[in-house]
């Protein structure tokens, strides 16, 4: 089945996640690295991010092999992933941070490039496919939560390994790309150049470097704050589940709402967000904000890869979730991380969540911004006409678009 085959993907790439996001600061806390060294660290796989998922995706563009890309970048992801079990010092784990961050960041904007493709064929839900990432992340986040909680905090380097190596085998399942190469084609430097682009991926930045202070200290602020291992991998597992509720409902959702609108409202509810663990560390706050997650992520994330694929054509449609995944996974990490490390040694959690809130806030006015430019025909269909064929017409194109997410 297509669905499954997808699913097993997502489901061992988000795996990893859900051990190395929670688990690998606080790895980093216990070799006794200071809060600016581990926002350093953070941030070297993201930087990757900034300018590798560009490349590759590029290259599979132009070549049409976007699936055997992606096979290459899983296994040596598994290889840079191990490197992190023969060193301890920091600039050990700066080498292998920097390993990782060559391979790891193509690996998802290639395979969302195919599922949104296959998506909008009628032969994919993205939605339901996509959710499966989020049942890895939950399983793994509190598996090893528990795990640590009463064994060596090492064992996170084993399981990451372990994930990543699954991912890898997932990765020879995947189809064929339904791409058309076009060496010479559509340009991605004029789509960049626009300056409604450069605003919109300017958004999707800001926004996920308000999660930078989540990403990088929640788990050491929770720990810190009197919460146990254990407790603390079930709320990085409360707010994961709350996102999969909304990547089920993604298909009736975007029936009924725009993906900028949407948008808009997520960040503001981001800024919420951030702005209640700034204020508490009572169980009933966490637990609120963490349930906001559904939105902050999951409803943001979705409706920020459906309007990259209305940007760009379709020989440009992994190149644009390789700009999606740069600047927003790569730039947008790389600047919360090192802002939030500054500000944790310095100013404490507390108004680094406070300055979490306002980063957020600044999404905001960036994507209200953006639906002042004029829009492109192709923004309001799948394709909108970018391959030289007719839409089919706007109904149908909403139509279309509904299904694709």
């Amino acid at each position: 089945m297509l669905t499954a085959r997808f699913a097993f993907f997502y489901l061992t790439y988000f795996a990893g996640l859900g051990v190395m996001l929670p688990w690998f600061n606080v790895y980093f806390e216990t070799l006794g690295m200071s809060g600016f060294r581990i926002g350093i660290l953070t941030a070297i796989v993201p930087m990757g991010k900034m300018v590798f998922p560009t490349i590759w995706a590029r290259r599979a563009d132009r070549s049409g092999r976007r699936r055997q890309l992606t096979i290459v970048a899983c296994f040596l992801s598994v290889g840079a992933t191990g490197a992190f079990l023969f060193v301890e010092t920091f600039f050990g784990l700066a080498l292998a941070c920097i390993a990782l961050s060559l391979v790891d960041g193509p690996r998802l904007p290639m395979v969302e490039a195919t599922t949104m493709d296959l998506t909008r064929e009628g032969r994919l839900d993205y939605g339901r496919a996509r959710a499966w990432g989020s049942v890895g992340f939950i399983l793994a986040a509190v598996a090893v939560g528990a795990v640590v909680g009463a064994g060596p905090i090492r064992i996170v380097l084993h399981a990451t390994l372990l994930f990543a190596a699954l991912n890898a085998a997932a990765a020879l399942f995947l189809p064929e790309a339904p791409v058309v190469p076009a060496p010479g084609g559509a340009s991605l430097r004029s789509f960049v150049r626009q300056r409604r682009v450069v605003v919109f991926f300017a958004a999707c930045m800001l926004m996920q470097a308000s999660h930078g202070a989540y990403y990088a200290f929640f788990s050491i602020h929770m720990q810190r704050e009197g919460y146990a291992r254990g407790s603390i991998g079930l709320l990085w597992g409360l707010g994961v589940a709350a996102e999969i509720v909304i990547m089920f409902l993604s298909r009736s959702l975007s029936a009924r709402f725009a993906p900028v609108p949407v948008m808009i409202g997520c960040t503001l509810v981001a800024g919420a967000r951030w702005g209640l663990l700034a204020a508490s560390a009572h169980p009933v706050v966490v637990v609120a904000a963490q349930m906001l997650h559904a939105f902050t992520f999951a409803a943001f994330h979705i409706a920020a890869v459906s309007q990259t694929h209305r940007i760009f054509p379709r020989e440009l449609h992994a190149s644009g979730q390789g700009l999606l995944g740069g600047i927003t996974y790569g730039l947008g990490t790389v600047t919360g991380a090192f802002v939030s490390g500054f500000l944790f040694d310095l100013a404490g959690a507390w108004r680094m969540f406070g300055t979490s809130a306002a980063i957020a806030l600044a999404g905001t006015l960036a994507l209200t911004a953006f639906r002042l430019f004029p829009h492109n025909r192709r923004d309001r269909g799948p394709d909108g006409g970018a391959d030289g064929r007719a839409d089919g017409g706007e109904r149908e194109a909403t139509r279309i678009d509904a299904a694709a997410v």
